[in-house]
């Protein structure tokens, strides 16, 4: 379930479209916070304190003082990260970056995110984390500013993922994208087989090399993205459940209901009054 409260006092905080930026004072401690999930995608910079964190990456004992930290938690994360119990609260910071769908999808057409929670330690966190607290004690700071800085966070987590896995071929991106665009793969018998046909793939390698790269299955990415779609429709539209149902490509409203449930933890009416 999303968190009943928030963990953060505010400092600082900027609004755009689809993005809210928030520099925090940690308000709760170690042993208060529940597991959660989060909806929409964040991006957490950790300025200063021991945070604990179990996304993959993070040092089992947190970030270290004043050594900043870049957490990624994509749609549908559920956790219980926290600053470390022995970390005084009033002198541990973080920056909070929350994207909505809309702008999230656009990025993610763009770039090959992981699918789990990353960490990201060192130089580059470093440096987002001063870009980030430059944009929340600026007047001057604009939409442009802070979209600016959810593309570079996003690049970041992507460029990590490439590292580690290398760039994907052309012939898997535009599985991925077939995935992303058309229903008739993840709708209906034999998908995945006729996906592979086309691409003149093994419907085994396919999969195989899809994990690899996108360290999911296709099922799983296309179910994501359904998903997504079906947010971001919920929280800017006036389309109706089943409608939202029909063009995010589900059997039927109850099938929506039930997969929004079993990965965000609220129906899809309550995301909706939750996003409005």
């Amino acid at each position: 379930m999303p968190l009943p409260q928030p963990i953060g006092h505010r400092l600082n905080a900027l609004h755009a479209h689809d993005l809210a930026l928030s520099h925090c004072v940690p308000s709760l401690a170690a042993h208060e916070v529940p597991e959660h999930c989060h909806i929409e995608p964040q991006f957490v910079l950790v300025a200063r304190g021991r945070y604990a964190s179990t996304a993959r990456g993070a040092a089992d004992e947190g970030a270290g003082e004043g050594d900043p930290l870049l957490v990624f938690n994509p749609p549908g994360t559920v956790h219980a990260d926290c600053f470390a119990a022995s970390q005084p609260l009033a002198e541990a910071r973080f920056i909070s970056l929350d994207l909505g769908f809309g702008l999230w999808g656009s990025l993610s057409e763009a770039m090959v995110l992981p699918p789990e929670p990353v960490a990201l330690p060192g130089p580059v966190a470093r440096q987002l984390l001063a870009r980030a607290l430059r944009l929340t004690q600026s007047p001057d700071s604009e939409a442009l500013d802070l979209d600016s800085l959810a593309a570079e966070l996003t690049a970041a987590v992507a460029g990590d993922l490439e590292r580690q896995h290398g760039r994907p071929s052309p012939w898997l991106l535009q599985c991925r994208d077939a995935l992303r665009d058309d229903s008739q793969y993840t709708v209906g018998n034999h998908g995945l087989c006729k996906l592979a046909q086309e691409l003149g793939r093994h419907p085994v390698y396919l999969a195989r090399a899809f994990r690899s790269h996108f360290r999911c299955s296709p099922g799983d990415f296309a179910r994501q993205h359904r998903l997504q779609r079906a947010a971001n429709l919920l929280a800017h539209s006036r389309l109706s459940l089943s409608e939202v149902a029909q063009d995010c490509g589900f059997f039927d409203q109850p099938h929506l209901s039930r997969s929004f449930r079993a990965r965000f933890g609220v129906t899809p009416g309550e995301y909706r009054i939750r996003a409005s």
